[in-house]
C-alpha cells in the first residue's frame, strides 16, 4: 500500500488579479507546478485585464493580520513569497508576524503593473491624479524599512530597483551590479536584480536576459534565453513563487533561482501559443520538469 506523501506548504502574501495572470492566482498556479500545497493571504483585490487596471480595493489591515494568524498558527509552512502589499502599513503587519520565523522569505517588489498602474491606490478616479509618485515612494520606503530585514532575498526588476534606490534605471550590466550592491546595503540578505528589460532599455540586440545575484560575496550573473514577446504578464510573480516553491522542497537559494529561470523561459515561449488578451497577456504556467511524474 502506498503511503500518502504530504507536500511542502508554500504561502503567498499578495494581491488578487482578476485576469488570473499575476498576483495570488499566478503564485498558486506556480506552487502547484512545483508540487507544493499553496496557501494565500490576500492584501488587495484588483479589477484588471491585459490592458488596464480599473479598480484596486485594499483589504482591511485587521483582516490581513487575521489571515496571517490563521495560517501561521496551524500549518508547517516551508517558504513564503511576498508580493503586492498595497498599503505601507501592511508591510509592518507582515513584518510583525514573520520576524521570528525560520522559513525562507522571498520578497518580490511589484510597485507598478505591466500596464503602468501603481499597485497601491485604492481608487482609480481623477481625484488621485498626480499622487502616483507619492504612493509609489511610500510603498518603496515601507518595503525597505519593514520587509528587507526579514527577507532572504529581494527580486526587483530594473524599474523597481530604480524606485527603491531613488536612482535612474540601470542600462548596463555594470550598472546592474552597482545597484544590486546598493540594494544589499539596505539590509536584505541577498538580491536578484532581474534584467529582462535590459535588451529593450539599452537599445541592444541581446540573445540572453541577464540577472545579477548578490549576497555580499562576488556578484554573479545568471543568464537565460531572452524571449521578446508581449505575453509576459505575471513573470515577476511566477519567478519569485518558483524560487519559494523549490526552497520549500529544500533546494538552496541559487539552485532554486537557476531552475526557476530555466522554467520561466519555457513558460514565456509557450505563452505565445495561448495568446490571451489584447495587451500584455499572461504567461503559460506549465508543470516544472523537475516534478513531472
Amino acid at each position: 500500500m502506498n503511503q500518502a506523501v504530504t507536500p511542502p506548504i508554500a504561502l503567498t502574501i499578495a494581491g488578487s488579479d482578476s485576469s488570473g495572470g499575476a498576483g495570488i492566482q499566478a503564485d498558486l498556479k506556480t506552487f502547484t507546478a512545483f508540487d507544493c500545497f499553496g496557501m494565500s493571504v490576500l492584501t488587495a483585490v484588483t479589477a484588471q485585464n491585459s490592458t488596464r487596471i480599473d479598480q484596486i480595493h485594499l483589504i482591511p489591515k485587521d483582516v490581513i493580520d487575521a489571515q496571517l494568524e490563521a495560517v501561521l498558527s496551524d500549518y508547517p509552512i516551508k517558504a513564503i513569497k511576498i508580493g503586492m502589499i498595497g498599503h505601507p502599513e501592511t508591510a509592518q503587519i507582515i513584518a510583525n508576524k514573520l520576524h521570528n520565523r525560520s522559513m525562507p522569505i522571498i520578497l518580490d517588489t511589484p510597485l507598478k503593473s505591466s500596464t503602468g498602474n501603481i499597485l497601491g491606490q485604492e481608487s482609480r478616479g481623477p481625484e488621485n491624479k498626480g499622487q502616483e509618485g507619492r504612493v509609489q515612494k511610500s510603498l518603496a520606503q515601507a518595503l525597505v524599512q519593514h520587509l528587507f530585514p526579514i527577507s532572504d532575498i529581494v527580486t526587483p526588476n530594473l524599474d523597481e530597483a530604480a524606485i527603491l534606490l531613488g536612482q535612474p534605471e540601470a542600462r548596463s550590466e555594470d550598472e546592474m551590479i552597482a545597484q544590486a550592491k546598493a540594494l544589499y546595503q539596505l539590509g536584505v540578505k541577498a538580491v536578484l536584480l532581474k534584467g529582462g528589460h535590459l535588451p529593450q532599455t539599452s537599445g541592444r540586440d541581446q540573445e540572453y536576459a541577464t540577472d545579477v545575484f548578490y549576497d555580499g560575496q562576488e556578484p554573479q550573473t545568471l543568464t537565460a534565453p531572452w524571449v521578446n514577446i508581449p505575453h509576459n504578464h505575471g513573470t515577476g510573480c511566477a519567478l519569485a513563487s518558483a524560487i519559494s516553491a523549490q526552497m520549500s522542497h529544500g533546494f538552496s537559494l541559487l539552485e532554486a533561482i537557476s531552475s526557476a529561470k530555466r522554467w520561466l523561459a519555457t513558460c514565456l515561449v509557450k505563452s505565445q501559443q495561448m495568446g490571451l488578451g489584447h495587451g500584455s497577456g499572461p504567461i503559460n504556467i506549465i508543470k516544472s520538469p523537475k516534478f513531472e511524474a
